[in-house]
């Protein structure tokens, strides 16, 4: 890993990534975001496969890490509008890699699509998603 040839000795490094799915509104999104990129390498675990026990913490210490103290957290994003939503989810590197692989169109509508469910009576969007952070040192 990376994270390990760059830090310095004994120094911190924080891993985030998505929490299990039934606990974030995103997953939807990232569903339909992972219809549009290339078919995963096979036994790839998909994007929620770190969020169970002990698995974060099997990857870091592979990766010649230690795991020192692991933690779930819940943060909610809000955007005002669609456009602004769309926007702020088009910013993700899996966004990013989806337009590439497929069109940025296809991207902006499956987005729209996958989060219509979640636009409150004002117009709003808010979603609430928890993440698994894993604080490891080199």
């Amino acid at each position: 890993m990376e994270a390990k040839r760059v830090t310095k000795p004994n120094g911190y490094v924080l891993v985030v990534v998505w929490g299990p799915a039934e606990r974030c509104q995103l997953a939807p999104h990232v569903v339909a975001l992972g219809k549009l990129l290339p078919p995963p390498p096979p036994g790839a675990g998909g994007p929620f496969a770190l969020s169970a026990p002990g698995a974060l913490e099997a990857l870091v210490s592979k990766a010649g890490l230690r795991p020192e103290h692991a933690m779930d957290v819940s943060s909610t994003m809000s955007f005002p509008d669609e456009a602004t939503a769309v926007r702020g989810l088009l910013a993700s590197g899996v966004a990013e890699r989806a337009i590439r692989h497929s069109s940025e169109t296809a991207v902006r509508q499956n987005i729209s699509d996958a989060i219509r469910k979640f636009q409150t009576g004002g117009g709003s969007y808010n979603f609430t998603n928890e993440w698994r952070l894993l604080l490891s040192r080199a």
